[in-house]
């Protein structure tokens, strides 16, 4: 799975990062991708969670398995593109 890593990150690259992350994994058909904020306060949890609520290219989210990083990882699926 593809991951993009937002440590680090202040809320408005990391929300620039995610909106791009998830537009480019639709374009490229890769449907279950992987976005890595950390533990801490959750403070891009929270500001992932709001992106990916409005977003019309996802289509659920999940903390990922504890293999690939448990609550510190969100799995995202991307909604399928339409065969043109």
């Amino acid at each position: 799975m593809t991951l993009l890593d937002i440590h680090g990150q202040n809320q408005f690259e990391a929300r620039v990062n995610i909106e791009v992350f998830i537009k480019q994994s639709y374009e490229l058909r890769d449907y279950n991708v992987l976005i890595s904020h950390g533990y801490g306060k959750f403070i891009l949890k929270k500001l992932l969670d709001e992106i990916l609520k409005t977003n019309k290219y996802v289509e659920d989210s999940k903390f990922a398995p504890p293999s690939l990083g448990g609550a510190g990882v969100t799995w995202v699926i991307i909604k399928h593109k339409k065969k043109t």
